[in-house]
């Protein structure tokens, strides 16, 4: 082999392969590591859509339960007045859960009630609503235990596609509430229920938010794909998988899915070349420059060698040599070569010596580029301990706010139990107590009907509940910085809310609060609060109007059954019974007309009302012209009193035709059993009646 073609041979070797071996070791990591990156962004894409997905559920459970808990729900579901309010509620809570494609209020024999957005038959003819099914309670030996897993709600997995609007979609997750009534005994009552389904695509729509445009996102269901896109189980592409829980607090049972998250290898090869084209031109670039290099290299050091080697032999031939000056001046004579020798031994100690001073240097860049190297990874752990720390604020604020909503829900559960003002502000004062350790905090609830008013404080035993409420009350404003207020040189941040259309309460905080969490928190409470005393108020309007007479204002009969049941029921039974009937009601009627009946009535009622004044409240009517007048406990001390009254009314009566006339009978539980009661006291009205009209005819004889 010639020196020249080994020469380059040698060249190119050690030019190019480092070269070669560098660039596929470089893409080789670089493809590692991209494909690692892109793994771990699949799992955190895949984690985010669970959470995300459980979230809304959650949300969507938890709405769905307050809905059904509506009075409105049970009373529209056989009830005509309530359905366009029951058409409204439905489709305004459709339509603010983009979650839902259809809900529907399903009666308990499966007759859909009313929906919003949905196919009516094509739910009446699926097993949706097929309840016995899913309200299988044998299982329980106890009653209550059976009847409250019936009113549990549950989740289910449907693929019919007639309850699913678009086309092509193959399958969907239905929740279903049971409407109930409240517990009684051993016996839970099922209205109905409300049933809210829920596509898969809208899932894959959530999953498309968070996926960029390369990703592949597709839901199965027991290794069978329902919804996405196509995800080929192959060395191709990159999969990952993720089961997800559909569910909700206080669910019977759990339906999985699994979500899948790829990408495909080509891509992720595609976007390596795409970012290394650059950077593998210049390589090819340099790399040819290095042949070029090594091929003029290679040619002038062949030359030389072969100048040499012709000087040996003419060294050894002894003859003339004639060549070029520029390469054979050291060879000309010996003595010139040999100080040539010298002169290059000296050149090259010198050379040492300033490569020594250069290492030197080197050594000291190196040290300085050290000293940066550490002070870049202090810099580095610095940040890291300074992220470090604000994640585990972000994690107490996380933790802080799933504490403050458990206090919430129990609050509002606490709240279901109060039955006083003074229960319900020291429930709430506890409560944010409990959430806020070192809050300042006062509660004034005004008096209503059934309930005192109130006054709580805790660490303000300065404040004057009187002097806030004449002098600083005004509209409704439960943000908790809108009213700043000056009392005793101490400054205090004021909140009202409603209790009733008339009446309004008050929470005072000392100091201001500046974190929005605190602030959203008290917010929330006396949101709340606001919210159990308004319906509350509602709830005693309703029950009076039910149990007072419309004509005359007092006591229905419903109230006076209500009552008397009561006592009966009673451990030790002890009352005591008025039954009066009105005379002459049917005379006026047919002589006068009815508007004057229904104004001796009115009459008769004041006149009862009057005569029981300071001695009892509980004055009904009856019947068309029949009033009670029932007596309990101390109340029956002054029995005599109360019949002393009503003789003097009927004296009056005889005496003056325009003074209401009425017979009564009286008997008490002292002198007969309670079940014969009211009997025996409407027997003894109308022995009384009997005297008033055997009266009335002597008079006319006479």
């Amino acid at each position: 082999m010639r020196l020249r073609t080994l020469s380059f041979i040698l060249l190119t070797l050690v030019a190019l392969v480092p070269c070669i071996v560098l660039s596929v070791v470089i893409y080789q990591k670089v493809y590692n590591l991209t494909e690692n990156a892109v793994e771990e962004k699949l799992d955190r894409v895949a984690k985010q859509v669970n959470v995300d997905v459980i979230h809304q559920f959650e949300l969507l459970a938890t709405g769905l339960d307050l809905l059904s808990k509506t009075k409105l729900m049970r009373l529209g579901m056989d009830n005509l007045l309530f359905s366009r309010r029951l058409y409204i509620e439905i489709n305004d809570f459709g339509k603010n859960n983009p979650l839902i494609e259809s809900l529907y209020l399903v009666s308990e024999d499966g007759a859909v009630v009313e929906s919003y957005a949905g196919d009516i038959l094509a739910l009446e003819d699926s097993d949706l609503v097929k309840f016995d099914q899913h309200n299988s309670s044998m299982m329980y030996s106890d009653k209550m235990a059976a009847a409250q897993f019936a009113a549990s709600p549950w989740v289910v997995y449907f693929d019919d596609s007639e309850l699913l609007a678009k086309e092509n979609e193959n399958g969907g997750i239905a929740l279903i509430i049971p409407i109930y009534s409240s517990e009684k005994m051993d016996v839970i009552d099922i209205y109905g229920y409300l049933i809210a389904t829920i596509p898969i695509s809208n899932l894959i729509a959530m999953a498309e938010s968070v996926k960029n445009h390369q990703e592949l996102v597709n839901i199965s269901v027991q290794g069978k794909f329902i919804d996405g896109e196509k995800i080929l189980l192959d060395d191709d592409n990159v999969i990952k998988s993720r089961r997800i829980a559909v569910t909700g607090q206080g669910f019977k049972n759990t339906v999985l899915i699994d979500l899948n998250v790829a990408q495909s290898s080509k891509e992720i090869i595609n976007d390596i070349h795409k970012e290394l084209t650059p950077v593998l031109t210049t390589g090819a670039f340099i790399l040819v420059v290095l042949l070029l290099i090594a091929i003029t290299v290679a040619h002038f050091f062949s030359r030389a060698f072969n100048q040499l080697n012709h000087l040996i032999e003419s060294f050894k031939l002894g003859g003339d040599i004639n060549f070029k000056p520029f390469f054979i001046l050291e060879f000309r004579d010996l003595n010139k070569l040999l100080q040539v020798l010298h002169r290059t031994i000296n050149q090259h100690v010198q050379i040492l010596s300033d490569k020594n001073n250069e290492l030197a240097k080197v050594d000291k860049l190196r040290e300085h580029y050290l000293l940066e190297v550490q002070s870049l990874n202090s810099g580095l752990e610095q940040q890291v301990e300074l992220r470090t720390e604000e994640l585990a604020i972000t994690l107490g604020k996380v933790e802080h706010s799933h504490f403050v909503f458990q206090q919430l829900i129990k609050f509002r559960r606490d709240l279901e139990s109060c039955n006083s003002n003074i229960t319900i502000a020291a429930t709430m004062l506890s409560s944010l107590k409990i959430c806020i350790p070192d809050i300042s905090i006062a509660l004034f609830l005004p008096k209503q009907e059934k309930h005192r008013s109130v006054f709580q404080h805790v660490n303000m035993e300065f404040l004057d509940p009187f002097l806030i409420n004449e002098k600083y009350l005004d509209d409704v404003n439960i943000d908790i910085t809108g009213k700043k207020i000056v009392v005793k040189e101490e400054e205090l941040y004021l909140s009202n809310f409603n209790v009733s259309s008339e009446q309004t309460g008050w929470l005072v905080i000392k100091d201001k609060v500046n974190s929005p969490e605190t602030q959203s928190l008290i917010t929330l409470f006396i949101a709340e609060i606001n919210s159990y005393l308004m319906m509350r108020s509602l709830n005693e309007s309703l029950d009076r109007a039910a149990s007072t007479d419309s004509l005359t204002g007092v006591k229905n009969r419903k109230a006076f059954d209500l009552y008397y049941a009561e006592l009966q029921t009673s451990r030790h039974p002890r009352a005591g019974l008025f039954v009066i009937d009105v005379n002459g009601l049917k005379l006026i009627n047919d002589n006068q007309g009815h508007d004057q009946g229904d104004l001796l009535i009115i009459n008769a009622a004041n006149t009862l009302t009057r005569c029981a004044k300071n001695i009892t409240e509980n004055v009904y009517r009856i019947g068309g012209d029949e009033f009670a007048i029932l007596l309990n406990g101390i109340e029956l001390n002054q029995v005599d009193t109360l019949m002393a009254n009503l003789m003097q009314q009927q004296l009056f009566a005889r005496c003056d035709s325009s003074v209401v006339s009425f017979s009564f009978g009286y008997e008490c539980t002292d002198n007969c059993r309670f079940d014969v009661l009211y009997k025996t006291a409407d027997s003894n009205m109308y022995k009384d009646k009997a005297v008033f009209y055997g009266r009335r005819k002597g008079d006319r004889i006479s």
